[in-house]
């Protein structure tokens, strides 16, 4: 009896797993750890402090946050004041819209699928000085980048208003916007362990932000964000696996325009790209992922948005198997007439 191949997870934008030897970290962990609380003073900030040597700048100016999620909900809480504007550009990472509303933020939309940044009307939306501007690069959910002027451009623009860089994708682009962001005045940088370093699971990021607004972020981080085991793994990621995002970036721009290269086969409209996944748009998008579904590929859909009801979002396979899985099964699609 045949049985029916695995799930093909296409659809979370996650990376490779870590090799296994982070796990015997956890050999570290007692029974009295997870009986305690994280200590904010020494846990949480020797990840802090790694963090923050990998990126030579000072550890006040790294916060813990539970993943990119809770770096956006922590801008957001402590730097947005209600009523203020949030200029972004649509479609975007889903919680930035859901944080924003949640502070009482009134959303400003700019043209996320222009060819290029649009900066006169970034400028146009910042109205008072309490209105704030967040920058997604590359952007999730359309894989956009951003060039290192253009970033300049805005940070400029946002003049000393504090700015949400969401650099969660950054390794995979090949522009580097790091240093630029960290060294901005007023920039508060998002980095999560989430994507290039193939550690979802610990759900950890952080946001680093000017010294002069640290006390205030920290005040408004919740007090234990961070479980035990995740810091602990954390940790020996930063200073043990440091090589894994330069790996895992490698393969995929190995992988990403194969990914593009079928996707256009199948009859889509490919954007460009710069993270770990690929948006595709057009009329056969739902065709497409029903296929790929009865392949057992999952793929995401983006069901109740009507800015992207006729596109689909597929992450880079973590290996030559899985890019084979994918290129078969959209191989099968437009030889059975989905297109």
């Amino acid at each position: 009896m045949s049985t029916a191949p695995t799930l093909l997870r296409l659809d979370r934008n996650e990376g490779p797993p870590p090799p296994v030897e982070l796990l015997c970290e956890l050999a570290a962990l007692g029974a009295d750890d997870l009986a305690r609380y994280p200590d904010g003073e020494s846990a949480l900030a020797s990840v802090e402090a790694a963090w923050a040597a990998r990126l030579s700048v000072d550890p006040a100016r790294v916060v813990l946050t539970t993943g990119g999620d809770g770096a956006i909900e922590l801008f957001f809480a402590a730097l947005c004041p209600r009523g203020a504007r949030c200029v972004v550009a649509l479609p975007t990472f889903e919680p930035i819209l859901i944080a924003a509303e949640r502070a009482g933020c009134v959303v400003r939309p700019l043209d996320g699928w222009a060819t290029r940044y649009p900066l006169a009307a970034a400028r146009a939306g910042l109205a008072t000085p309490e209105d704030r501007l967040v920058v997604v690069a590359p952007n999730n959910p359309t894989g956009a980048g951003l060039e290192r002027d253009e970033l300049a451009a805005l940070l400029d623009i946002a003049g000393e208003r504090p700015t949400l860089v969401d650099l969660a994708y950054h390794e995979f682009a090949s522009e580097d916007l790091l240093g630029g962001a960290l060294a901005a005045p007023r920039a508060c940088v998002l980095l999560s362990l989430s994507k290039a370093f193939g550690l979802a699971g610990l759900r950890v990021g952080c946001l680093v932000v000017p010294t002069a607004l640290a006390r205030t972020v920290r005040r408004a981080r919740p007090v234990y964000p961070v479980a035990s085991p995740s810091v602990l793994l954390a940790r020996a990621a930063l200073l043990r696996f440091g090589d894994l995002p330069a790996r895992n970036a490698e393969l995929v721009r190995r992988l990403r325009p194969r990914v593009a290269a079928v996707l256009a086969g199948a009859g889509l409209d490919v954007l460009p790209s710069q993270a770990n996944f690929v948006l595709a748009r057009g009329a056969a998008a739902p065709a497409v992922a029903e296929h790929l579904a009865s392949a057992r590929i999952a793929v995401r859909r983006f069901d109740g948005r009507a800015d992207l009801a006729d596109a689909l979002r597929v992450t880079c396979p973590v290996d030559e198997a899985g890019m084979l899985r994918l290129e078969e099964a959209l191989a099968t699609c437009v030889a059975g007439g989905s297109r």
